[in-house]
């Protein structure tokens, strides 16, 4: 709401300096000289797609109003957004993010972030982990659209998990399938997920903007799928970056016995093993 009416105070300052007082006579090219001005301004891509989209909205509410007969901004398309590079965090990162739980929940939180570092997994599907949909080396994910899907994870998330779970089945929670509960017995909710990584991060001193802890993970076995390779050898941790020397991506990969990979137009290369 405070976007929306600071969007309609811009656009009406403007405007009011450009002689046009009465909402009915502003017309399309008014609009796009707006639109124009912001992106004078270096306003990004987004910003001006929101004025677009708060400026339609209001001349449609004037119109069921019946103060105009047409929205000049009705047809005005959105400027193509940059699509930004996500955050992710390096292996030394991870590293570093796992040593930094401590407190009363080291093992329930410990065990969270290494399934998302394991996983690839969203928050939302986290939260909605059930006990039930633990296996020995893999976990049972319900993501968008209730569709579901096995995920693989390695010996280091196993070992975490099993370390937590004892401590789990002796709590009682409000509905006691749920994986992870909270201090007031209740399922874990989706902020008190991001309220635990965001300290830990802050505790080991990384970036303030939390990466997509997942995002790396997720978009390795989407390249990887059509491959067959086993998700089991490089489950543990991923991170993703543009090799400059050569111009493609290249696909880190930590895990069990995982080699480092490298992708170019002449297929999937091992650069090199673990030790």
């Amino acid at each position: 709401v405070l976007s929306y009416a600071r969007d309609l105070k811009g656009f009406s300052r403007f405007m009011i300096e450009s002689g046009v007082l009465d909402p009915a006579k502003v017309n399309r090219t008014n609009v796009m000289a707006y639109v124009y001005e912001l992106q004078k301004q270096n306003k990004a891509g987004a910003t001006v797609s929101r004025n677009i989209a708060s400026i339609r909205s209001f001349f449609q509410f004037l119109q069921k109003k019946g103060v105009v007969a047409d929205n000049p901004a009705a047809d005005l398309e959105y400027p193509k957004l940059r699509k930004s590079l996500p955050k992710y965090l390096t292996l030394d990162q991870s590293a570093a993010l796992l040593k930094a739980v401590s407190g009363q929940n080291q093992e329930r939180d410990y065990a969270i972030l290494m399934l998302f570092l394991s996983c690839g997994i969203r928050r939302s599907e986290l939260v909605g982990l059930n006990l039930s949909d633990i296996y020995e080396d893999r976990i049972r994910v319900v993501g968008k659209g209730n569709k579901e899907r096995f995920v693989y994870f390695g010996t280091a998330c196993r070992k975490a998990i099993d370390a937590y779970l004892p401590i789990r089945k002796k709590m009682v929670l409000s509905d006691n399938r749920a994986l992870f509960g909270s201090r007031n017995s209740n399922r874990i909710s989706t902020d008190a997920v991001h309220a635990l990584v965001k300290k830990a991060f802050l505790k080991a001193g990384l970036d303030k903007k939390q990466p997509d802890l997942g995002l790396a993970l997720r978009q390795v076995n989407e390249k990887f799928a059509d491959l067959n390779l086993d998700e089991r050898s490089y489950i543990t941790a991923a991170a993703v970056r543009v090799d400059k020397r050569v111009g493609t991506l290249r696909y880190v990969i930590a895990g069990h016995n995982a080699p480092i990979l490298l992708k170019t137009e002449e297929g999937i290369h091992e650069i090199e093993s673990p030790a």
